[in-house]
């Protein structure tokens, strides 16, 4: 009951990349109503987006002022190991694949250059043992069995062959006071955050 939107001085249209009917609308209408009508001169609009065409949206909205706002960024590298089972296994096998990253993580932080000797495919980029891991699973059930499964196989390594670890569940349902974990400074060498 309000088509002018006299009761906002603000709309935050955020995500506008996914292109979905709802943002699509509110995009059309607030053109209809801003740009073409003129019915608000004073109406805030904010589009937001991480990989937004900035150009394209600006151009939309009849040449709208632009804002970028660069967020954090952190280095990465990225390792491609191909899960061989499609099926029941495929959290063991990722499981596995962790595990052995941190075994060899442990090594290369004990010793660069012992390890690196014993496994010259490594020495093309030995910071990829250093840091966190960022591991992307496809749903909220895979994400508790692993971490069960990673649990299990500390509570098992007597002998304190995998690095330190603590496995933090990240995903959209999440309390936002639990975002404070994923961000928490810790020192990778001392313990690896499997995120």
């Amino acid at each position: 009951n309000d088509p002018d939107l006299l009761k906002f001085s603000y709309v935050v249209v955020d995500e506008a990349h996914e292109r979905t009917i709802p943002s699509d609308t509110i995009l059309g209408i607030l053109k209809q109503r801003l740009c073409k009508e003129k019915k608000r001169n004073n109406l805030k609009v904010v589009v937001a987006s991480a990989t937004i065409d900035v150009k394209k949206f600006a151009n939309y909205l009849n040449n709208a002022r632009e804002l970028e706002i660069i967020g954090r960024q952190f280095p990465i590298t990225i390792r491609y190991q191909p899960i061989t089972s499609f099926q029941h296994g495929q959290i063991k096998e990722v499981k596995h694949c962790i595990s052995r990253i941190l075994i060899s993580k442990k090594q290369v932080l004990k010793d660069p250059t012992k390890h690196l000797r014993k496994d010259p495919q490594l020495s093309a980029d030995a910071t990829v043992l250093t840091g966190h891991m960022l591991v992307f699973l496809p749903s909220l059930r895979d994400m508790e069995a692993l971490k069960a499964l990673l649990l299990k196989e500390r509570r098992k390594d007597n002998s304190g062959a995998m690095h330190p670890f603590t496995v933090i569940k990240f995903h959209a349902k999440m309390h936002p006071q639990k975002y404070e974990e994923v961000f928490a400074d810790i020192d990778p060498s001392k313990k690896t955050k499997i995120i």
